[in-house]
């Protein structure tokens, strides 16, 4: 939540309450019923106060911690209810907000990108322009703030309802894939060492960086598992391994000299 209110969010004043409240009951549930009842005997308080104390202060000493755990986390389903009733209001409009960030970095990012590659070897830019040597340079810091937002974004769509546990979901609300290859898909969301990460190699595929209308977000399928199949030749059968995702899998198989593909079984 604080970094949805860093980045713009709104933070309505009944989440604010209801937060506060919960934050005392965990206070006040983790303080020393003992010490509450040394500190009231050595203030004065009535005999009423200090029994109500001391029988707290019996309880406490008895029970086991997840006793006392159980205690403790017994209003959390009322506490959590209030702060996502407190919030929801606001959630469709703070993901919106968030939304237009990313997809303005988004954006820019492509804009630089179609200057110049992103991965470019930084010796090629000796002879590039001003103009080119700044958008190399720039694409960097965008995809760092792209970074930065992906997961505040999912945050607020979480907030917001959203089902956003798990690749599948993070992919199809971050970007959209079109028609690219499935597989090659994932490989660029997993890539971690290229100069901008995940994003230059997302591009290069020609997938769309955009938040997703939350009406309209569904999770990006992962790919099928790669097959193993059987290739009767003139010269005996053998195994090859074939990707159910590309438009035609057997396309890729290299038959050896002497061999004709005869069929698959």
């Amino acid at each position: 939540m604080a970094r949805i209110a860093e980045h713009g969010g709104t933070i309505p004043a009944a989440y604010r309450k209801a937060e506060q409240r919960w934050d005392a009951w965990i206070e006040a549930s983790n303080a020393s019923p003992m010490t509450a009842l040394t500190n009231a005997y050595a203030d004065g308080a009535d005999e009423d106060t200090l029994a109500t104390l001391r029988a707290a202060a019996l309880i406490t000493e008895a029970a086991t911690a997840p006793q006392l755990a159980t205690v403790r986390n017994s209003v959390a389903p009322a506490a959590y209810s209030a702060l996502r009733a407190a919030y929801s209001p606001q959630a469709g409009k703070n993901y919106a907000k968030l939304a237009e960030q990313y997809n303005t970095a988004a954006a820019e990012f492509v804009r630089l990108a179609q200057i110049i590659d992103p991965e470019s070897d930084a010796k090629n830019l000796v002879s590039a322009d001003e103009d080119t040597r700044r958008a190399w340079l720039e694409a960097e810091l965008i995809a760092g703030k792209l970074d930065t937002l992906a997961p505040i974004l999912a945050d607020a769509a979480l907030l917001a309802g959203a089902n956003v546990k798990g690749e599948p979901a993070l992919i199809g609300l971050l970007t959209d894939p079109k028609s690219a290859h499935r597989r090659r898909v994932y490989e660029a969301w997993n890539a971690n060492d290229n100069r901008c990460n995940k994003w230059s190699a997302l591009i290069a595929l020609d997938v769309d960086l955009r938040a997703a209308d939350l009406g309209e977000h569904c999770p990006y399928r992962e790919p099928r598992p790669l097959e193993v199949q059987h290739i009767r030749g003139n010269i005996g059968v053998r195994s090859v391994t074939v990707d159910p995702e590309d438009d035609e899998p057997t396309s890729t198989v290299q038959l050896r000299d002497g061999e004709a593909l005869v069929s698959l079984i």
